[in-house]
């Protein structure tokens, strides 16, 4: 900074911090220069343009209000169905809602060969497209026409 302005500052400073300060009124010193007048405003046009502008600015914010509650009352809305279909379990579709019977003899003879039935019965709300049965047998069973070995069979179901 120049010289002449640190010690306009310091004038200033040693003014505002003396004990004998005294306040002068800010409307004597704003005084214009050259001794013209003050130019006059053309206030009725000004005050038009800041009519328009607030009512421009009055619209945007009712625009936004509005844009507002409907996103409040769309997120209340989905929150409120979301909740009916977690309380309600409506969508849910799970692998527990599928059971499998299974109706065999208690006992049969060694070597003799004997009929197993599977029943499948799909509890959810949607059917299953394409399902597969795996069945895998302990080692040493083997089918009695073959004479091997079954280590696992699949059968396609479909739809169930």
């Amino acid at each position: 900074m120049p010289d002449d302005v640190k010690s306009k500052i310091a004038e200033l400073e040693k003014e505002l911090y003396a004990k004998d300060f005294e306040a002068r009124p800010v409307g004597d010193t704003l005084k214009q220069r050259d001794g013209t007048t003050a130019p006059v405003w053309d206030t009725a046009g000004d005050a038009a343009i800041f009519l328009d502008d607030q009512a421009r600015v009055a619209k945007r914010h009712r625009t936004m209000k509005k844009f507002v509650k409907i996103s409040i009352i769309f997120f209340i809305l989905a929150a409120a169905i979301a909740g009916f279909i977690w309380w309600r379990e409506v969508n849910v579709i799970s692998g527990e809602n599928i059971t499998i019977d299974i109706s065999a003899p208690l006992m049969v003879a060694g070597g003799e060969p004997f009929e197993t039935k599977f029943v499948i019965t799909n509890g959810n709300k949607v059917s299953v497209e394409a399902a597969t049965l795996f069945i895998e047998y302990p080692p040493g069973f083997y089918s009695v026409s073959d004479k091997g070995e079954l280590p696992r069979i699949a059968k396609d179901l479909g739809g169930i």
